[in-house]
């Protein structure tokens, strides 16, 4: 029996895996750093065109949607270098704010010039690597029983155009990050605050923006990026060395051990005809079809099938994990549900009691909480200027102003705004015309947001 993996585990992981990586994305493109942004998009994208392959050739080798395999088969070639590649940017920002003095005043001009480097290094190479790839293809393409579409490269050329980017952003990163470990522990030893003085991420939708009052770098955040760094380059560097090393000592068995002789010798047949490691005659329209009789007899080519499968959903968990935990993004999961199953007739009820009126009184706390879809129901908003609702959770329409208790969660249309502490002169009254909550202009500076 051939060591296929039980259909549909495969192309269920690669989903998940799929959904892991952009669940992160939607937070990480408001706070914008392109490394961690261009990492999601590339986890995504490759663990989305995994999930097509799976699904197409979980068991056989037909060959039916050529230019798709056409397409994939770049990103399988560029996906390894932009992944390595986000992980250096990584290490080269913290690496800059370690060191502080870099990063305190860089200007408007300076961000941009840095975020021009970020994106040539994160999405430029691998584009490179993808217009280079032709040069060592010697067929269209594989396609293999269970994983589908693969490329294939020849002659020692691919050690250069392939693997050479991905080893230097490799043992770039290995590089930095003594350095940035121990400047780190250092500044974490001299100040507790001394992350906060480093002015370098930005929260804005302008990632060259110089007066963002969000561009700060908390301690927690720098150290999910120096986790992330420090994980993705201890397990890729043993990996890619070693399959580097078997690659060489594969010796003629591996097509990338072969001289580039011409243009023509690799792309019209000669290498086939000279290695038999291709089809007799096999060209760069050849389409080359691997059942699993073939790939299943050897071990390391059935490791190294089940690690393609897998990779990158292992990354997308972690990526996940790391930056799809935040406070925020939970919050957001919550509300998420919650609009979901309110699409299939549940609503969202609080802890305590639901009063008419739509008020929810909560024993022991001196909050109220107000449901715009049920506030003022049982009377006509028309038929006045303005409406209160009370503490109680009786309404009244008049133009009168109620008191409201020791806090209170304003709302707009759909979502809290905010809490905020209310003495008691403060009111709050809803625009029966507009629909929106406000309150009287009374509150103080010295009145804080929660």
């Amino acid at each position: 029996m051939y060591p296929l993996t039980p259909y549909p585990i495969t192309p269920i992981g690669s989903f998940v895996g799929f959904l892991l990586a952009v669940i992160p994305l939607p937070l990480q493109f408001r706070t914008w750093n392109t490394a961690i942004c261009v990492y999601g998009l590339w986890l995504a994208v490759t663990n989305f065109q995994y999930f097509v392959n799976f699904v197409i050739w979980h068991d056989n080798v037909d060959i039916v949607a050529p230019v798709w395999c056409d397409i994939v088969t770049r990103i399988q070639v560029s996906c390894c270098v932009g992944v390595r590649a986000c992980t250096f940017v990584l290490g080269l920002q913290l690496f800059r704010i370690s060191r502080r003095s870099a990063v305190c005043n860089a200007s408007r001009t300076d961000k941009r010039k840095t975020l021009i480097l970020e994106l040539l290094l994160t999405i430029g190479v691998p584009s490179l690597v993808i217009a280079l790839y032709v040069v060592i293809q010697p067929v269209r393409f594989y396609i293999i029983e269970e994983v589908g579409c693969q490329n294939i490269e020849f002659s020692y050329l691919t050690y250069v155009i392939v693997y050479l980017p991905e080893l230097a952003f490799t043992l770039a990163s290995v590089c930095l990050a003594p350095w940035t470990i121990s400047a780190f522990l250092r500044l974490r030893r001299e100040s507790k605050a001394s992350l906060k003085s480093s002015a370098w991420s930005s929260s804005s939708s302008d990632p060259t923006s110089s007066t963002n009052s969000s561009s700060i770098m908390s301690p927690g955040r720098f150290k999910r990026l120096l986790f992330i760094t420090l994980l993705d380059t201890t397990i890729n560097l043993p990996l890619l060395l070693s399959n580097f090393a078997k690659c060489i000592l594969a010796g003629k068995q591996n097509p990338a051990n072969y001289p580039y002789k011409s243009w023509d010798y690799v792309h019209g047949g000669g290498a086939a005809a000279d290695t038999g490691l291709f089809p007799a005659n096999a060209t760069l329209t050849t389409i080359v079809q691997v059942p699993a009789s073939v790939w299943g007899g050897e071990m390391w080519t059935v490791v190294n099938v089940k690690w393609v499968e897998w990779v990158y959903v292992l990354h997308a968990v972690v990526y996940c994990a790391v930056f799809g935990t935040v406070p925020k993004l939970r919050g957001w999961y919550g509300d998420a549900f919650w609009k979901v199953v309110g699409w299939l007739g549940w609503q969202r009820r609080g802890r305590g009691e639901r009063e008419e009126g739509g008020v929810e009184k909560r024993e022991g706390a001196s909050e109220i909480e107000f449901r715009k879809d049920t506030a003022l129901s049982g009377f006509s908003q028309s038929s006045c200027l303005s409406t209160t609702v009370s503490f109680d959770g009786t309404t009244a329409c008049e133009h009168g102003e109620v008191p409201v208790p020791d806090a209170v969660f304003f709302l707009d249309s759909r979502s809290v705004i905010g809490s905020f502490p209310s003495p008691p002169n403060w009111n709050m009254k809803e625009d029966a015309k507009s629909g929106s909550f406000s309150m009287p202009s009374t509150r103080t500076d010295s009145d804080s947001v929660v």
